[in-house]
């Protein structure tokens, strides 16, 4: 486990890029590690927006009142409960990839979390591991969002911007890397 992943020559068509939201960003966040402690696929570069990288219920965020809006602590205990119902499975890097022995070898990273979001906690903390590991990691927040807002097109304000922080991020790594091709 851990160490530096194998990488295929980045001049031979696009990256591969893992993304995703809220639980997304947890499979996201997982698949990355699960790739590089079982021999690929190489994956190049990871954007994980909210993600769930713990299941402490307990962190300031998860308890702040001012984040019990549209995703709220009981709510997440719900879903863990759905999701794994076996608590000690929970903590496994499988579930919690803040929990994982060690972070370096992974793909840079974007995390991007919302100001007023139970996760919020959880995903700063997986972004400074991240970076404590060495991997370069961009944590950007969404100062008057809450959970779920970068789903609300047209809905919550915000999104817009969201998506376009996201495009960025990720046209300056496929950039940065020679790749052709713009995310719009």
């Amino acid at each position: 486990m851990g160490g530096s992943p194998r990488r295929r020559d980045r001049t031979a068509g696009a990256p591969l890029i893992v993304a995703g939201d809220s639980a997304g960003g947890n499979l996201a966040a997982v698949m990355t590690l699960r790739a590089r402690d079982h021999g690929g696929p190489d994956i190049d570069y990871q954007a994980l927006v909210y993600p769930v990288t713990d299941c402490d219920f307990d962190t300031s965020s998860y308890v702040d009142p001012e984040n019990q809006l549209l995703l709220n602590r009981e709510t997440m205990r719900w879903f863990w409960n759905h999701y794994l119902p076996d608590e000690r499975a929970r903590t496994t890097p499988e579930a919690s990839p803040l929990r994982a022995a060690e972070h370096a070898g992974l793909p840079p990273a974007l995390v991007y979390v919302a100001r007023y979001d139970p996760l919020h906690d959880e995903g700063v903390a997986y972004a400074r591991a991240l970076e404590r590991a060495g991997v370069p990691v961009a944590l950007e927040e969404a100062a008057d969002q809450m959970h779920a807002f970068f789903q609300m097109a047209a809905i919550l304000p915000g999104y817009e911007a969201g998506v376009r922080l996201v495009s960025r991020h990720i046209n300056e790594f496929v950039a940065e890397h020679g790749k052709v091709g713009a995310v719009q």
